[in-house]
């Protein structure tokens, strides 16, 4: 990461599906906010792969998407995620960061913001992370614990 021109942006391989729909809406609104000097990475999204680790910013304009483990692990390490309404992302993502699936110009409005902005980004970013710390796995664990022991105490009663 760095100064506002070296920032890189993951896009989800899903920009590219479609071209006509996406991929050219997109590239002209970059263009528009001139921000094509940006690095914009396009690749399928794999937690796994250590990328996330270099990224300033994730975006996934998808149409589907469960509530993804790539957008938490990106979050788990501060950056600001983008993702839909479409899709259960809308569930962890905070509505300012959130777009339409083939909105280009609200990707590129969202994106402009949080390269301009570093109280913004900052802001952006901490409440990532906090959202990621309600998915930790001990947390998860010890709710799922909880909720089957009271499944387990209906049962009995019975």
């Amino acid at each position: 990461t760095g100064e506002q021109n070296e920032k890189i942006i993951q896009l989800s391989s899903y920009i590219t599906n479609e071209p006509q729909v996406y991929q050219v809406p997109f590239i002209d609104a970059i263009h528009d906010k001139n921000l094509s000097h940006l690095w914009f990475y396009v690749q399928d999204v794999d937690s796994d792969s250590g990328w996330i680790d270099d990224i300033d910013i994730l975006a996934m304009p998808t149409m589907v998407e469960s509530l993804g483990r790539a957008a938490l692990e990106g979050m788990s390490r501060g950056c600001p995620v983008i993702g839909t309404y479409e899709t259960a992302l809308a569930e962890i993502i905070a509505d300012d960061l959130l777009m339409h699936a083939k909105d280009a110009n609200r990707l590129a409005d969202i994106i402009e913001k949080l390269i301009t902005d570093k109280e913004y980004a900052f802001m952006c970013a901490k409440r990532s992370f906090a959202k990621a710390l309600e998915f930790e796995k001990d947390r998860i664990m010890n709710i799922r614990k909880d909720f089957y022991a009271k499944v387990r105490q209906e049962g009995k009663r019975k």
